[in-house]
């Protein structure tokens, strides 16, 4: 995680800025001390006010401006969070795949706005965690991710279907037991993985685990897999040129014709229609500077 802290990112007053989007390769999460500005995602624009937070998805080109058009990215009253909610939620909250996978691609249905009152207890959060990064005290690293979960749990709420029930279920909590399983598999999805040594690392049976498994998740071990190598070829559709063959290989998928119908099955449509789909939204009046964090 990254904060822009007020005074940390100032830029000369007597230097005119185009009028750029940017996007990054994390979430972006802006609180307004002060004042009153416009935001842009994509072909959408919000008015934010102080008290406000928003959030910006990865890969989203977005800007803030003033009304008449003037930059205001250098807005000293706004402090931002760069977070890489995905990474940090899927290791403790695999159970919650489909919202997880929310967080991390841009829709129409994204809240990227939550307004003064809308959330007191996710602003009471962010603000937390900014005076953490401010004060950089012994342990901070670690109250800033647990911080940063809390807010990520409480930020669910402004999404569509997603109940209290889900998260205080049976399933989610049988989770943890197989938290070095799930680890082990974000970080190995691209190789082949045998049940047997999952099981291995929750120090259990093949049986046991496969069982634990399914009711904590929902999906078998191989459909996990499964569904992160996807999640994972998405990200590389979106933000890379490369070709969806090569983006099948890298991902673990050992032909074409297996990633696609694969890909279909979670998707709901093909590759090269998810890429054409994600770039068919990007905003057509402004200037696009690709700049990654």
């Amino acid at each position: 995680m990254i904060a822009l802290l007020n005074g940390q990112f100032l830029f000369p007053k007597s230097r005119s800025l185009p009028n750029y989007m940017h996007f990054h390769n994390c979430m972006e999460i802006g609180y307004v001390f002060s004042g009153d500005t416009t935001l842009a995602v994509e072909d959408q624009t919000f008015p934010i006010h102080a008290g406000d937070l928003f959030l910006i998805p990865p890969y989203a080109s977005h800007i803030t401006f003033q009304g008449d058009g003037e930059n205001r990215m250098d807005d000293p009253n706004i402090e931002y969070l760069y977070v890489d909610a995905v990474r940090l939620l899927e290791k403790v909250f695999p159970a919650s795949i489909d919202r997880i996978r929310f967080f991390q691609h841009n829709s129409p249905e994204f809240p990227y706005v939550v307004h003064t009152g809308e959330n007191e207890r996710a602003a009471s959060l962010l603000l937390e965690i900014l005076q953490h990064m401010r004060e950089k005290k012994e342990c901070h690293q670690d109250c800033i991710r647990a911080l940063a979960l809390l807010l990520l749990t409480e930020l669910e709420k402004s999404l569509p279907s997603v109940t209290s029930s889900e998260n205080n279920s049976p399933q989610s909590r049988q989770v943890f037991r197989l938290s070095a399983a799930v680890e082990y598999i974000n970080d190995h999805y691209m190789e082949h993985i045998p049940p047997k040594t999952l099981a291995d690392l929750c120090f259990t049976s093949l049986t046991s685990f496969r069982r634990i498994f399914k009711n904590a998740v929902g999906l078998s071990p191989l459909e996990y897999i499964h569904h992160i190598r996807i999640r994972k070829a998405q990200i590389l559709l979106f933000s890379t040129e490369e070709s969806i063959l090569d983006i099948s290989l890298s991902v673990g998928f050992s032909s074409p014709s297996s990633f696609n119908r694969r890909f279909a099955e979670i998707v709901g449509m093909s590759p090269l229609k998810y890429r054409n789909y994600c770039r068919s939204i990007q905003k057509k009046n402004f200037v696009r500077s690709e700049f990654e964090l």
